[in-house]
């Protein structure tokens, strides 16, 4: 190969790789955006306008790709009101029982009493501190 067949490749690759991470980013954003707060309608309609890949190469990814536009293609009238009970249910926990909820914090679960701020997180913010970070 010659060297600018070489530098086009290694382009092509760097542009690849790019977009794999642009993908993965905006994945992110949005698991990381579905996890801080309700779904409002903006939202919701913005999934309704996305089109999710059929075939990711990852069996995982696919199915719940799938299972999100299946879900988008059933909406309807209540949906927001029923995603808002079950973003109460997962995520604050109120309502069904004190421990259904999914919280996103380790010492939940660590404590005896079910409290944040408690061990586990004294025992992190020791190891972040001790390399330096803050």
């Amino acid at each position: 190969m010659t060297e600018n067949a070489n530098t086009a490749a290694e382009q092509a690759s760097i542009d690849e790789l790019i977009e794999l991470i642009e993908q993965r980013a905006a994945t992110y954003g949005l698991l990381s955006r579905l996890f801080r707060v309700e779904v409002e309608q903006e939202l919701l309609d913005e999934l309704h306008g996305m089109r999710f890949p059929a075939s990711t190469g990852n069996a995982d990814v696919d199915e719940g790709y799938l299972r999100l536009a299946k879900y988008l293609s059933n909406t309807w009238e209540n949906s927001l009101t029923d995603l808002a009970v079950d973003y109460t249910r997962v995520f604050i926990g109120h309502g069904v029982d004190a421990y259904s909820a999914a919280y996103p914090f380790e010492s939940v679960y660590t404590s005896e009493k079910r409290l944040l701020m408690q061990d586990a997180r004294d025992e992190v913010l020791a190891i972040y501190r001790s390399a330096g970070l803050d």
